[in-house]
């Protein structure tokens, strides 16, 4: 009893002082057991998603629309190599199609726990650096999955790569010189959210965002605004869109602008066995503004 008394009142002053305990301390407490090397190994969490089998599941079918009056174009100064990429850049934050389709929008289930298997790509999800800029400017991929960015262009660029989370910071994951044309840099994604990534060669217009996920109900709007989503479990559920910020407020000290907040809309859905569920969605100057900076 004394020497159980003892050992709770050793990790409360452990917790207390911000020391933290011995592992033979904790082990006496039962927080896990000692590995064969020494280090202590924990008991690790149940996964967040469960694979299942799918059979005849349902789909969400829909679109991303602009809402209102069209923006005009941001052009941002183009302060090196404008022999190659002209004297302004269009901002790549916001793509209209003629029709109104919003492209680069990211759409996914939002808290899905069940469903099919997450497949992550053999190759990996190559981001091309060509035509003065990230292509294709926003992708999605499973966690797991591997990202390149390659430069295709005969000039140095410098992949510089932060993960994005509302109301925070960003904070710097890596930053990676791609000298030459053919030179190519390679990352596993290993957790979910989003990846903001930017040129700091030079080059302050080109920006791109790498989103990940646990499951594979995601997509990116196609340069119609649409998606789909396939092969879901039927139920309720949310769906969640995500659209970077668009609106500026003016530029940091290397001429890059800085955006409004991204802007995230959701919306309950019901799905059903074998059936189609339209969702539709809008974006446009009101949501931006609603979004903050």
């Amino acid at each position: 009893m004394l020497r159980a008394l003892s050992t709770i009142v050793s990790l409360l002053l452990c917790a207390v002082i911000a020391t933290g305990c011995s592992d033979e301390e904790r082990e006496e407490a039962g927080e896990g057991t000692r590995a064969t090397d020494g280090r202590r190994a924990t008991t690790p969490s149940p996964p967040s998603y469960e694979p299942i089998e799918v059979v005849n599941g349902g789909t969400i079918t829909g679109s991303v629309q602009w809402a209102g009056e069209r923006p005009a174009p941001i052009e941002i100064a183009v302060p090196m190599h404008a022999a190659r990429c002209g004297e302004s850049q269009r901002s790549p934050a916001i793509e209209i199609s003629r029709r109104g389709g919003v492209s680069g929008t990211v759409v996914w289930l939002e808290g899905i726990r069940r469903g099919r298997a997450l497949q992550v790509p053999a190759e990996p999800v190559v981001v091309s650096i060509a035509d003065c800029g990230f292509r294709p400017h926003v992708v999605a991929v499973p966690v797991g999955a591997r990202v390149a960015w390659r430069n295709d262009e005969p000039i140095l660029h410098n992949v510089h790569a932060s993960f994005f989370e509302r109301a925070r910071p960003p904070r710097s994951w890596f930053s990676e010189g791609l000298p030459e044309q053919g030179a190519s840099h390679e990352v596993t994604i290993e957790r979910a959210g989003a990846v903001r990534v930017v040129d700091d060669a030079g080059h302050p217009w080109m920006l791109g965002w790498v989103h990940a996920f646990e499951h594979p109900y995601f997509a990116v709007s196609d340069a119609e605004g649409r998606f789909q989503l396939t092969g879901i479990p039927p139920g309720q559920y949310v769906v969640r869109v995500w659209h970077e910020g668009f609106l500026t407020s003016g530029a940091t000290e290397s001429g890059r602008p800085v955006y409004s907040a991204p802007i995230v809309m959701s919306r309950p859905v019901t799905v059903s066995t074998g059936h189609d569920t339209p969702v539709d969605f809008e974006v446009g100057v009101a949501a931006a503004l609603a979004a903050g900076e």
